[in-house]
This record gives C-alpha cells, structure tokens and sequence, in this order.
C-alpha cells in the first residue's frame, strides 16, 4: 500500500490515524511491528502538555493539618484557668472568716440534737393526732346514741287535752290549748313543749305559739288557729238601702233599731258619703264584741270591707256596725 492509498481520495484530509498493517502481500495477516498512529497537529500539543503536568504533579506534598482542635484546647485550657483563679480568690478571701475544726463540730453536734427534737416533736405530734382521731370517733359515736335515745324519749310525748277556747278571738280565729305529757324528769317540759307538733283540723303545727309553765299543773301549750273556724265566724244583716232613714248611731230609739236591721242614710256633707249600717249576728257567749265586730269582712256595693269604720254595742239590741262610703251620686 502506498502514502497515496492511505492518504484517501484526492482533496481529502488525511485520517487522525491509520490503523491499516503491512501484510506484505499476505492476505489475512497482520503486521504488529508496522503499527502507525498518527495524531493531528493540536492533538499533540494537548498531549505534551498534559504528560508535562503530569511529570511535574507527581510528586504529592502531604495535607496540612488543621488548627481547629489546638484553638478548642487553649480555650478550654483558659477556662480552667479561670475558675482556678476565682476559686484561690474565693479561698483567700474566706480564709479568716471559716469556723475552726472545733467549731464545725460543735455545730455539727447542735445541728444534730435540733434535728433528733424536731423528730420527737413530730412523732409526739402524730401520737396526738391519732388519739385526737379516736376521740372524735368516740365523741360522734357517743352523740349518735344521745340523738337516738332522744328521737325515742320525743316520740313518746304526745298533747292531753287539745281543745279549743269558748270564745273566738277574732273573726274567723280561735285559741286551742292542750298539756304536754309523757316527758320524763330528766327532760326539760318547756323544751319538749316547744319541739312537739299538733294536729288540728287535719293540718299539721310543728311548734306552739307559745308554751306555759304552771307549776304542779304541767306545761301547756297555745296555738291561734285561723282556718276552718266556722263557729267564730259571724255575719252582718241583709243590707238594705234606705236613703235619708235615721241612723242608729245619732237616734237610740228601741223601736226604729227593731224595725231597721240595716238601712243606708246619705250624710249630708261635703265629701259626698253615704252611710251603711248593719247589725252583727252569730256572737257567741264571752266573744270580745268589738275584736269580732272590727274583723268581720263585708261586701258593700261591689266593694269588699276587711272590717267595718265604726263598731257600737247597743245591749240587747246587738252590736251594730257602720261604714261611710263616698258616692259622686250623692247630692
């Protein structure tokens, strides 16, 4: 083979390399020692440069240590330093001021009997609770049996003699008395008096208005009962309008008082009123006339009165009543 072969066509640039051997004339063979490698002209200035690096970077230099660890260490070494300094300050200065050896162990010694009387104080303490603990058990125990036995002496009590006064006390109101019984001696009667209820009229009164002490007689007590008292509840007459009629409170004539039960007589005077009377009825023997006259209720008009203005006895005739009522009709 030729340059001119190897080379290629005409005008063409030659390969970077040829890797083509002689074979001198052998088909099929190869020649390793007509090996060729050609390399363009930049190519081979690279390379020259590169081996000439290299050759010169060959030789490694070592790695130079680092100085972060010897500044850790100084630091801490000046730290040290430091408090050592501080603490012979410290000792210096507190070298007249500490206790003796044998005042340390004195203080040892009182600061140990404080602490063996504090421990004393307080199992004395605990001692003194616990037996404070029983007694307060023994205590609540003993006041659960006073209150039992006391329940069971109060539910023997009971009232002898309920009954009520003869006479009413006010309108619709009577007085009822009875004697406490059944109270042993060793029990106060007024106190059982005043714990003991009643029962009248189907209701319930837990305690009495008042208790009585008679002596030899017993304790009573008092109640004021004002509900379903029918008996003390009197009434007044039909009223009747009986314009310009003489009033019984300015004519005291017997006939005109059987004849009129109730009358109205217009008073003439400025506040135009007309007077109401009527007779009271129902009293019983020994009634306080005026307390029963003054709460008995009345309705006059459409107008309900809790009691009449004025009240008066006339014997046999009965007790009468009066009211004044203002009226704009009354001329």
């Amino acid at each position: 083979m030729t340059a001119s072969d190897m080379q290629g066509p005409a005008g063409s640039s030659p390969p970077p390399y040829s890797a083509t051997l002689s074979t001198r004339g052998q088909p099929g063979r190869h020649d390793t020692r007509s090996f060729t490698y050609r390399y363009p002209a930049n190519e081979q200035t690279g390379l020259l440069h590169s081996q000439n690096n290299t050759s010169r970077e060959t030789p490694s230099t070592p790695p130079v240590p680092s100085k972060r660890p010897d500044k850790i260490l100084a630091r801490l070494i000046s730290l040290f330093g430091i408090v050592a300094i501080c603490w012979l300050v410290s000792q210096a200065m507190n070298a007249g001021t500490l206790p003796s050896v044998e005042e340390r162990q004195r203080i040892r010694k009182a600061w140990a009997a404080e602490v063996a009387q504090h421990e004393k104080i307080r199992v004395g303490w605990k001692h003194e609770v616990k037996e404070h603990e029983a007694l307060r058990r023994e205590w609540d125990e003993a006041e659960r049996r006073r209150r039992e036995e006391e329940e069971a002496v109060r539910a023997r009590f009971a009232w002898d003699g309920l009954a009520g006064d003869s006479y009413c006390l006010r309108y619709a109101t009577r007085r009822y008395t009875a004697r406490i019984a059944n109270v042993p001696r060793s029990y106060d009667p007024v106190k059982a008096c005043m714990e003991t209820s009643v029962e009248i009229h189907g209701r319930r009164l837990t305690t009495p208005e008042r208790c009585e002490d008679r002596g030899c007689e017993g304790v009573f007590g008092h109640w004021v009962v004002d509900f379903a008292e029918a008996a003390c509840s009197p009434h007044f007459a039909k009223f009747d309008d009986k314009v310009n009629s003489t009033s019984i409170f300015t004519n005291k004539s017997l006939s005109m008082v059987n004849s009129l039960p109730s009358r109205v007589v217009q008073v003439q005077d400025p506040e135009n009123e007309y007077r109401m009377e009527s007779r009271l009825w129902d009293l019983r023997p020994g009634d306080d006339w005026r307390e029963m006259c003054s709460t008995t209720p009345a309705d006059l008009r459409g107008i309900h009165f809790d009691g009449p203005d004025m009240c008066e006895n006339w014997g046999i005739q009965g007790v009468w009543a009066r009211w004044d009522i203002e009226d704009s009709s009354c001329t």
